[in-house]
Parts: structure tokens; C-alpha cells; sequence
């Protein structure tokens, strides 16, 4: 009877030995027995010994009647007759089953957390992130842009415009000579929009501006496109951003009464406020010379 018992026990550790084998998942296999269900017996069969992989075999029916099995490469726990895996500090099942009782095994967090100050506020991403205003440069990519213009380089010219707006967003000088090249290009509902974000970006930038004539190489160049806006409105008098535009051309190179007749008549009540307008209309209101002393009685 004692040796059917030893033969079946041999029959489970070489089976338990074998599936560590095929998984690849044992390093040195022990198989204990003892005798009456308590932890005294002898040793059975081989202990293995030398290189990592060397396993031992040994029959028995102890520890209550199953087979332990020790595994430095993986980790399980398994009642009667199944292998129990130890691992370090806690046990985890085999890949081909789930465990059947015994302490579940915490893998914890699979990234320490980071440590205290690497991940800024998102109010100090946003400063870090925001673009900082050069109105220097911005300047002098205008002047560079200016000169393209005079040359009659409008692409490049508007590259350079571009550019200083994004060096400082808040000028309108650069958006301004934008309005420049939509004109030269007969663009003027553009011209009409670059006019207003200039005002949006610089509000009160009209009563600095300077002679816009002077961004023109010859006086010739400033009365073809003048000429050729005003040919537009012969043939489109209802086109109101063209009217606005020629407005504004009229204010900047110092015609300043003609261009209040223009924005004076664009002016309706009944339309959505147009804030390009609204400052060339100020402005003009400004620039209007004080009426002559009346004689005295």
C-alpha cells in the first residue's frame, strides 16, 4: 500500500516537474514527503544542485497529503496535490489556472509616482507656453516688410508682416500694411478686415499713424492703387468695405475732410457697429479744424 502511495506521489512531482519544465518557469524544484500528515519523514529521491534549472524529485505524502514544490522563477499557491509556488515576499498563481485559496498577490503601482514639483500647475504651462511680445522685433520685421513692399515683392512683403504680428500681437502697424497689400491687390473686403483687427488689436493706433504714402516707393505707386480703388467703386458703389478702405487711405495721407465725408455718409445706425469705423470716425472728428471766430457785433 505504502509503496502504491509512493509511486502515485512520484507520478505528481514528475508531472509538477514537467510543467515547469515546458513553461520555463522553475529555476530549482524540491519535492518533500513525510509520513502521518506531520512535517517529520525523510527526503526522496535527488535534490538538484549546480547550474540554475537543476531540479530535484522526490516522492512522499506529506504536508497533509500533497506535494510542495519550490520555485524562485515564478509564484502560485495550490492545495492538495498541486504545487505551491514561492516567490520573494508574496505568492501569485501560475499562468494556467486561478489560484484555489491563499493570499492574493499586490503587484502595486506599475510607475512610482512622480515627484513633487515635475509637473507644473497648468496656470505655470500656460506662462511657460504663452509667446512673449518683442515689440523691437516686431518693428523691425516691419521695416523689412516695408521694403519688400516697395519693391513690389507682396508675398514676401506680407510673410515679413505676418511675422512682426507674431512678434507682438497687440501693434497694429504690421496689420495695418497688411490692409496695404489686400489693396495693392484689389482685395479690399481684406483690406477692410485687416483695418479692424488693427483697431481691435491697438485701439487708438489711427492718431499715431503715420503718412501711409510713405510705405510706397514713388507718389505715382500710392495714386495707381488709389486710382484703381476708386475705378472699383464707379463700377460697385455699394461695395461699403471699398468705401471704408478709401476712407481710410483718404485719413492716412492726410485728406482727412474728405475721408470724414466718406465715413460720415457709411454711417448707419440700422447696420451692426463696425469698430473700424467707429475710430476713423472719431478721429476725423478730431482732426477737424475748430471753426473760424465768429466777428464781433
Amino acid at each position: 500500500m505504502k509503496a502504491r502511495i509512493a509511486g502515485r506521489a512520484h507520478i505528481v512531482a514528475l508531472a509538477s516537474v514537467a510543467i515547469l519544465v515546458a513553461t520555463g518557469a522553475w529555476s530549482t524544484v524540491r519535492a518533500q514527503h513525510g509520513g502521518g500528515g506531520h512535517m517529520g519523514g525523510h527526503m526522496g529521491g535527488h535534490v538538484g544542485h549546480g547550474h540554475p534549472g537543476g531540479f530535484g524529485m522526490g516522492g512522499g505524502f506529506g504536508m497533509g497529503g500533497g506535494v510542495m514544490v519550490f520555485n524562485v522563477g515564478m509564484g502560485g499557491i495550490y492545495p492538495s496535490f498541486a504545487p505551491m509556488f514561492v516567490v520573494g515576499p508574496g505568492f501569485y498563481p501560475m499562468p494556467w489556472g486561478p489560484p484555489m485559496g491563499g493570499p492574493m498577490f499586490d503587484r502595486g503601482p506599475l510607475l512610482p509616482p512622480p515627484p513633487a514639483g515635475f509637473a507644473p500647475p497648468a496656470a505655470v504651462r500656460r506662462v511657460a507656453l504663452a509667446r512673449r511680445s518683442d515689440p523691437a522685433r516686431s518693428a523691425q520685421l516691419t521695416t523689412i516688410g516695408d521694403r519688400m513692399f516697395r519693391a513690389g515683392n507682396l508675398k514676401r512683403a506680407e510673410e515679413r508682416y505676418q511675422q512682426a504680428i507674431s512678434a507682438a500681437p497687440e501693434l497694429a502697424a504690421p496689420r495695418a500694411r497688411l490692409a496695404q497689400v489686400a489693396i495693392a491687390r484689389g482685395r479690399y473686403a481684406v483690406a477692410a478686415q485687416r483695418l479692424r483687427e488693427a483697431e481691435t488689436a491697438e485701439p487708438g493706433w489711427i492718431q499715431k499713424a503715420g503718412d501711409i504714402q510713405a510705405v510706397y516707393a514713388e507718389p505715382g505707386d500710392f495714386a495707381r492703387d488709389l486710382a484703381k480703388l476708386e475705378s472699383h467703386l464707379q463700377t460697385q458703389p455699394e461695395d461699403r468695405d471699398a468705401w471704408l478702405v478709401l476712407g481710410s487711405m483718404w485719413f492716412l495721407s492726410g485728406r482727412t475732410a474728405k475721408a470724414a465725408d466718406v465715413f460720415r455718409r457709411l454711417d448707419d445706425p440700422n447696420r451692426r457697429a463696425d469698430v473700424a469705423l467707429k475710430a476713423f470716425l472719431q478721429a476725423s472728428n478730431q482732426a477737424r479744424p475748430p471753426a473760424p471766430p465768429r466777428p464781433a457785433p
